[in-house]
């Protein structure tokens, strides 16, 4: 925690093109201090059964903040983007 991720040049680029993305190290982050690495992932360093729920969880939380969680807004979110993309 605290330590920015190898991937922060990819996480900065993401931001200056001003797209959505959710990174999954803020949901793991908590739990990593208690050294519970054998309970967060499995042999090949795959997530867990119990990392899979913290992410969904997590997941969701950033959908329902971005007001997604409607298939229809979903639909128009994307709508939006598509047409931003294409102008660029």
């Amino acid at each position: 925690q605290g330590k920015a991720p190898r991937y922060s040049p990819l996480l900065e680029r993401f931001r200056s093109k001003g797209y959505r993305f959710i990174d999954l190290q803020g949901a793991i982050d908590p739990y990593e201090p208690r050294d519970a690495s054998r309970e967060l992932f499995q042999s090949g360093g795959h997530y867990s059964p119990l990392t899979n729920a913290i992410v969904a969880k997590f997941i969701v939380t950033q959908l329902k903040e971005w007001d997604l969680m409607d298939a229809e807004k979903v639909k128009e979110a994307l709508r939006v983007e598509r047409g931003r993309s294409a102008r660029r």
